[in-house]
C-alpha cells in the first residue's frame, strides 16, 4: 500500500484530522536532521546527554509543527469548497450571472440564473436577490443535458466573516438526472457566500454569491 501524499506530491500525509466545517487538515511529520541530532549530543556530552535528548524532541515537535502549518495551506489552496481556502475578502467575487436561462421556461421562473457546467441555481423573480431569510429562500436548480446522476446536495459558509453555516432543505421527489429542481436555502447573515453544491459521488460545482439583509 502506497504512503498516501499531497495533491503536488511533496509531502506524505501521516495524519488526517476532520475540522467542523468539513475540510481536511493533513500532517507530516519528520524528525530532526542526523547532523543537528548530533551537533545537540556533542555540546550536551557526559552528564548532561538528557538534555540534548530533550533538545532534540523540543526540534522534532517544532519542525513537525511548521511542516503542518505549510500543508494545511497548501490543501486549502487546492481544495475547494474550491476554491476552497477560506479567506477574508474584502470584495466578494461573485458568479456572474448567466446572459441567458437554461430555456424558455426556466425564464419565467428567474432572470438571474447562475451557471457552473451543467448545474444551473438562482432566486425566483419573488426576489430581487439572495437573501437573509430565517425561513429559508426558494432556490430552484436546473439540471442540464449531460448533468450526472445522482441526488443533489448542498453546502455553504459564509467567506468574509464568521456565521453558521448554510442549511438547505431539498426534497428527493426530483428527477436524479436532468431537469428542475426546488429548494430552499437558509443564510444564517448577510455577506459573501460559498455554495457547493454536489452530484452524485464525484461532481461538484461551486458558486459564489452575494447575499442581502431582507
Amino acid at each position: 500500500m502506497k504512503h498516501p501524499r499531497t495533491v503536488t506530491g511533496n509531502h506524505q500525509v501521516d495524519l488526517a484530522v476532520a475540522r467542523g466545517d468539513g475540510r481536511i487538515v493533513a500532517v507530516e511529520v519528520k524528525l530532526a536532521p542526523r547532523k543537528l541530532a548530533r551537533r545537540l549530543a556533542k555540546r550536551r556530552s557526559g552528564r548532561h546527554t538528557w538534555r540534548a535528548m530533550k533538545a532534540r524532541r523540543v526540534a522534532t515537535a517544532a519542525i513537525a509543527f511548521s511542516t503542518a502549518l505549510v500543508i494545511a495551506a497548501g490543501s486549502g489552496a487546492g481544495s475547494s469548497m474550491d476554491a476552497g481556502t477560506r479567506e477574508r475578502a474584502a470584495d466578494c467575487r461573485e458568479t456572474p450571472v448567466s446572459p441567458a436561462p437554461p430555456n424558455a421556461w426556466m425564464g419565467t421562473l428567474s432572470t438571474h440564473w447562475r451557471r457552473r457546467g451543467t448545474l444551473w441555481m438562482g432566486y425566483t423573480r419573488a426576489d430581487d436577490a439572495f437573501v437573509a431569510r430565517a425561513t429559508g429562500q426558494k432556490i430552484p436548480w436546473f439540471r442540464a443535458k449531460g448533468s450526472p446522476w445522482g441526488r443533489l446536495r448542498v453546502s455553504g459558509l459564509r467567506l468574509d466573516g464568521d456565521a453558521p453555516p448554510l442549511k438547505a432543505q431539498i426534497p428527493v421527489s426530483y428527477p436524479f438526472r436532468e431537469g428542475f429542481q426546488s429548494s430552499a436555502l437558509t443564510f444564517s447573515t448577510p455577506g459573501c457566500w460559498q455554495i457547493v453544491a454536489r452530484v452524485g459521488l464525484t461532481a461538484r460545482f461551486v458558486f459564489v454569491v452575494q447575499v442581502e439583509a431582507e
